[in-house]
């Protein structure tokens, strides 16, 4: 018989990308209000290598990351003082939106329209 147990368990599956969706990707960052993110990033982890992409000050920002092919690589919303100030949209190398969040992004680990997993 199968173990029976009070608690629930959960775990979230990481796929790296696929060969066609390698490459540059771009990250663009709005602030409504003009003054940056206040603390608010997107974290890149590429393979264990964590790097976060903000606003420091100012309206706007872009950014270019090399996805890698077949390497784990995850994009991750970290709250910040105003998120309702926050919107952020990523497209892929194709060229494609694949999130287009905000304002007021959720917090954690970012769902994109395109599953690296498939």
């Amino acid at each position: 018989s199968a173990f029976s147990s009070p608690f629930r368990y959960s775990s979230s599956v990481a796929c790296p990308p696929p060969a066609e969706l390698a490459g540059e990707w771009t990250l663009n960052l709005q602030d409504s209000y003009g003054d940056g993110w206040n603390g608010a990033a997107i974290r890149v982890s590429n393979d264990g290598v964590v790097t976060d992409y903000t606003i420091t000050a100012g309206a706007t920002g872009e950014y270019t990351v090399m996805v890698p092919e077949g390497k784990l690589f995850t994009f991750t919303f970290i709250s910040g003082a105003w998120d309702s100030e926050v919107t952020y949209q990523i497209t892929d190398n194709n060229g494609n939106v694949v999130a287009d969040h905000g304002p007021t992004p959720s917090t954690g680990g970012i769902k994109l329209t395109v599953d690296f997993c498939e």
